[in-house]
């Protein structure tokens, strides 16, 4: 026995150290390849406020840099999951991935990544409440920008915390502390003392906002205790007051807007100007009376109640402070009829998939505990059947060893029924979760039109809906009112639960918009363009910037008024294709989407085109597009492109539509299958949607 195992370990330790020592570096280099390409993905989902999409990215780049033992590369991924956590309002997993972070830089000693870190974690607990917290995190970041002698680091250290102490300040109007007030305002001034570089726009506007609000308050509290630099801390805001609003007004925060309103009507009353404070309070009203929402409405009547006040019209005053009270209650209305049902939904679904995804890991270790066991006890028996090989001539030992294997057979047989009892649990688990999706399905389906609605309102139609997990981000949405016929196709932000819960949103947003509607002067950009007031006052979007974007909704409406053979269109990152004979009428939507966006014109482009019988209109969102499959047998996988897609829809468009569908579908699940044996199938790269309408069909209903 000891000739064997002396004769075969050598052996093994001679293939490990002879084996091809360029396998690892090459396998690192393949790593590192990979790890690029989902950091690249990560950034592409972040773009688009994909979250959930780039989690996955980063997760899988964070298990890749662990695995090549990159510190540096895993302490970056650690702070983009936090980033992340934090966007998705999970502060304690936010919190957990930026301490992993601060664990993998330490050993680097890398300055300017840790201030970098230290600033992101303050700013991160500042924003979620946590002030004590950020505190710290300021201070440390303010001591390594101090040390590496980083302007940029220390301007930003200032005006992040000096913004802090401004809102504890703000948040107890009741007893101000106003050493909170008289810290803001060192802060700001000391970080305005480091002037402007050409890349810090986004920091100064930052600080911009904050000089402006830290005088307003300065002078509401020498006003307060009758002090002599009231005015003079009124024109030093007064300085600020215009470029501030411009950046809040591009900001989209209705808060902030009504803030800075009414910071001007209180300044006017300041300076004595009673008629400007008036103008200004009129100048709101008339402005409320043009929106769909009514916060200015809210703003108007307050901005009339300081005014009452100030002159000593009491009794005015109280009206008018009971309006603004009966139209803050009917804001608050109408965001809770959008987004309180959203979050809680999301809110629910989330604590019982983490529940689940908890007890599914804790089983997986038990398993995975039991599963090395066996491993264990198979090596042991094999051991012991070599041991019995070479000692049969001892019966004795034979049948003590006999019955050693017996009981290791039966103990893991047992094992092997825990096993198969845990995967059972896990399965159940797994079912209930597919089932409650399932039933959420089941409600989306019901809210869309069904095809009966579809034929009534444009005869024979195509219509093809392929959600990719159960439930869909894309949504579909038609009407029929006063002649004319409304139809969208929208594109959420991810898929799944969070981008079927913004597409209920989309649909309740199009009923409200379209119930109020003035029809004899419609048009498909002002549909548009209150629906982006409305999502981003739901979703409370107050800013986009270089390092984060918001839910959004890519949409292309389409009203058409078949009396006069006209045709409207207006579209958020949507085209329209219109086929025409042999003709492709492709018309693009405009390159921002339903919700904040870096770049965002004030109106939708809004389209009128002359329409003709035999005219085939097109509608879809980009699920079709972006699908992964196979060219060729020598080419990886490709998207299905739009040209190669509106190639086929005119192949087809002089079809019926049942025919069409089907000829669509089979071009598809073709592109999709590989062309050679060690090719993958591509599965579902998004959630499919595509609508056709005749105009031939519809002038026939009208007709009848």
């Amino acid at each position: 026995m000891k000739t064997f195992l002396y004769t075969i370990f050598p052996l093994v330790i001679l293939l490990i150290a002879c084996s091809n020592p360029n396998d690892n570096s090459s396998g690192k280099d393949r790593a590192m390849k990979e790890y690029n390409s989902m950091m690249e993905l990560y950034n592409h989902r972040i773009s688009r406020g994909d979250y959930q999409g780039a989690f996955e990215y980063v997760n899988r780049a964070n298990r890749l840099a662990d695995s090549m033992g990159n510190a540096r590369d895993l302490a970056y991924t650690y702070t983009c999951i936090a980033f992340i956590s934090a966007k998705m309002n999970n502060f304690s997993i936010a919190s957990k991935n930026y301490y992993l972070a601060y664990q993998n830089y330490l050993p680097l000693s890398d300055s300017v990544s840790f201030a970098r870190l230290w600033r992101e974690w303050g700013r991160s607990s500042y924003e979620n409440g946590v002030y004590d917290s950020a505190t710290v995190f300021f201070e440390r970041a303010f001591e390594m920008d101090s040390l590496i002698v980083d302007n940029f680091g220390l301007k930003s250290d200032l005006i992040f915390q000096g913004h802090m102490f401004l809102d504890i300040y703000r948040s107890n109007p009741a007893f101000p502390n106003h050493e909170m007030l008289v810290s803001a305002y060192n802060n700001f001034l000391r970080a305005r003392a480091y002037g402007v570089s050409i890349n810090e726009t986004e920091i100064h506007n930052y600080l911009t906002i904050g000089l402006c609000e830290v005088f307003f308050q300065l002078s509401e509290s020498e006003r307060r205790n009758k002090g002599n630099k009231c005015c003079s801390y009124a024109d030093s805001c007064m300085n600020y007051y215009p470029n501030a609003l411009r950046i809040v007004q591009r900001s989209g925060n209705f808060d902030d807007l009504v803030r800075f309103d009414l910071m001007k009507v209180r300044l006017k009353l300041t300076q004595k100007d009673v008629k400007g404070a008036e103008s200004l309070a009129d100048s709101l009203y008339k402005q409320a009376q043009h929106e769909i929402l009514t916060y200015h409405h809210e703003t108007a009547m307050t901005a009339y109640a300081m005014i009452a006040l100030y002159k000593g019209e009491y009794k005015k005053a109280v009206e008018h402070i009971i309006e603004a009270a009966d139209y803050k209650t009917t804001n608050a209305s109408y965001g809770q009829g959008y987004n309180l049902t959203q979050q809680l939904a999301r809110g629910q679904m989330e604590s019982e998939q983490m529940k689940a995804f908890g007890r599914e890991q804790a089983l997986m270790g038990k398993i995975r505990a039991r599963r090395m066991a066996m491993i264990v006890a198979g090596t042991v028996i094999t051991f012991l059947v070599v041991i019995l090989i070479m000692s049969v001539r001892h019966a004795r030992r034979y049948k003590r060893l006999n019955k050693i294997i017996t009981a290791q057979n039966e103990e893991i047989k047992a094992k092997n029924e825990e096993i198969t009892a845990y995967n059972e649990e896990i399965t159940a688990y797994n079912e209930e979760i597919t089932e409650s999706i399932n039933y959420a399905s089941r409600i989306q389906q019901a809210v869309l039109p069904s095809m009966e609605d579809m034929k009534k309102l444009f005869g024979d139609n195509l219509l093809i809906y392929s959600p990719r997990n159960i439930v869909s981000g894309d949504f579909f949405w038609a009407l029929s009112s006063g002649g004319l016929k409304f139809i969208v196709a929208g594109d959420c932000t991810g898929h799944g639960v969070p981008g079927a819960l913004l597409s209920m949103l989309g649909m309740s947003c199009l009923d409200s918009i379209t119930r109020n509607l003035n029809l004899e002067n419609v048009s498909a950009s002002e549909i548009l363009d209150k629906m982006r007031i409305i999502l981003k006052g739901t979703l409370k979007h107050n800013s986009y910037d270089d390092s984060k974007t918001n839910d959004a909704m890519d949409l292309a409406l389409v009203i058409i008024d078949a009396s006069n053979m006209k045709l409207q269109f207006s579209g958020a990152y949507r085209p329209l294709v219109i086929i025409r004979g042999d003709e492709i009428l492709r018309t693009k939507g405009d390159n921002m989407p339903i919700g904040a966006h870096l770049i965002e014109k004030e109106h939708f482009t809004n389209h009128v085109i002359d329409i003709f019988p035999d005219d085939v209109i097109y509608l879809f969102s980009d699920g079709l597009t972006d699908q992964f499959g196979y060219r060729s047998a020598k080419r990886p996988s490709e998207v299905f492109n739009m040209t190669q897609f509106c190639k086929l829809l005119l192949e087809v468009h002089k079809e019926d539509f049942q025919i069409q569908r089907q000829k669509i579908l089979d071009r598809i699940e073709q592109w999709k299958k590989p062309k050679q044996i060690h090719q993958q199938l591509c599965g579902q790269t998004d959630d499919n949607l595509l609508i056709g309408l005749s105009v031939k069909n519809i002038c026939a209903l009208e007709k009848d």
